[in-house]
């Protein structure tokens, strides 16, 4: 069994891991392109799902930024609007104890999260 490198995080990333992650394993350029990506899901996922209302808060504008890793390898994967939907309707009720959102609610949501160009180096 190969050991881990000892950069690696172990488990899914949160928040400010994800970041620290990129920075490790792309070239500047590229960091800095990934943190951009990772801060337009940030903003979809603020202004666009808001599954508890605090968009017009001052004091949590971070409030979703650790789903924003999760939600990166799903769009970097390809993956389909229905399946971001779940993802998101998994988080409503699996992280948050609420009932989940109508598929019509979160799919326009999926759908601009699908529109975020997520390949690295990519103009």
């Amino acid at each position: 069994m190969a050991a881990q490198q000892q950069d690696e995080p172990v488990g899914p990333l949160r928040g400010p891991q994800v970041i620290l992650s990129v920075r490790r394993r792309f070239p500047m350029n590229d960091s800095k392109q990934a943190v951009e990506i990772q801060g337009e899901i940030a903003a979809v996922l603020l202004h666009d799902w808001d599954p508890i209302g605090v968009q017009q808060d001052a004091g949590a504008q971070d409030e979703y930024d650790s789903y924003v890793g999760g939600v990166y390898r799903l769009l970097a994967q390809g993956a389909t609007s229905q399946a971001i939907a779940g993802h998101l309707a998994g988080i409503e009720m699996l992280e948050m104890g609420l009932e989940p959102s109508s598929m019509n609610t979160l799919l326009p949501v999926a759908d601009k999260l699908r529109a975020i160009k997520v390949t690295l180096g990519a103009v």
